[in-house]
């Protein structure tokens, strides 16, 4: 009352902020120029700059002007040519119905590790801008692993999957077709009364002239042409990752191949079909 003359309690205006707003730009700047920086290595360089900080205090202050840590949307590397594909293979494709989609099976291979990835990336950016240019993880495919799986799907449910031993080429692949791809194909489509389209990437072992041969043989029907390096396209991507978030729960268990092989082939037909293949599919036009 002595010095506001007033017996009203006025707020204390706090603890005096740790970053200037001179600061706080430069702290804005810097996740801006290095997203793929941790708050270690930020707190570092704005060390360098003359401001004194903890990883703790930078990550309070990253949340106040709106920024976070989040998994960073993976982007394959692409040429220009293969940039024209993709758009070619969109505008082809943009037309098609639900139903089309859903007769189109999806396929490819992936790899799985005994003791899990090796780590994971973060990037710091504002909520909203996940798949902003700058904030991509460039991807290239495959990687070292324990065992090559081959599995396919469609809308209506799970197809076979194959453990694919050894360099992965043409033989290997006609093989895996042969004994687990085609007497499936023959049975879906009987049982359906209907044809389905085959998807499979530009692989050399998928389209070298005897995997040409054989499916042209065995009058398996496939897309006139597929875009290259575009795993985002296909949804069996998908599906590899809950496979493998499925298996992380028991990754613990897992000591050699033959453990994570009988893992894979359990896990694997555990999949929801109707609630998780239909919506995968079902989302293919907004794509």
């Amino acid at each position: 009352y002595n010095k506001t003359g007033t017996g009203v309690i006025v707020k204390r205006s706090g603890r005096p902020q740790k970053f200037s707003k001179r600061d706080q730009r430069t702290v804005v700047r810097n996740f801006r120029e290095q997203p793929f920086a941790s708050f270690v290595e930020h707190t570092i360089k704005l060390k360098d700059a003359g401001i004194n900080t903890h990883p703790q205090t930078l990550l309070i202050y990253a949340r106040r002007n709106g920024f976070g840590s989040y998994t960073p949307a993976s982007l394959p590397m692409l040429k220009p040519s293969q940039i024209k594909k993709r758009l070619a293979w969109a505008r082809e494709k943009v037309n098609w119905t639900p139903e089309q989609w859903r007769s189109a099976i999806w396929s490819d291979e992936s790899r799985f590790n005994v003791n899990g990835s090796d780590g994971r990336i973060r990037v710091i950016h504002k909520e909203g801008g996940r798949f902003s240019p700058d904030h991509f993880l460039k991807t290239v495919k495959f990687g070292n692993g324990s065992i090559m799986i081959w599995g396919c799907f469609w809308a209506g449910g799970l197809g076979p999957i194959a453990i694919m031993k050894g360099s992965v080429n043409q033989d290997v692949y006609v093989d895996c077709l042969s004994n687990h791809f085609l007497p499936w194909l023959l049975n879906l489509s009987l049982e359906h009364s209907k044809e389905f389209i085959f998807q499979e990437d530009g692989a050399s072992s998928h389209t070298g002239k005897y995997a040409t041969w054989y499916k042209q043989r065995c009058q398996i029907q496939g897309f006139d042409f597929w875009a290259p390096q575009s795993p985002d396209l296909n949804h069996i991507e998908h599906v590899w990752a809950y496979h493998e978030r499925r298996i992380e729960t028991r990754r613990h268990q897992l000591k050699n191949v033959d453990q994570l092989e009988t893992c894979l082939r359990n896990k694997w037909y555990a999949i929801p079909q109707s609630s998780f293949l239909e919506t995968l599919v079902d989302n293919m036009p907004s794509r």
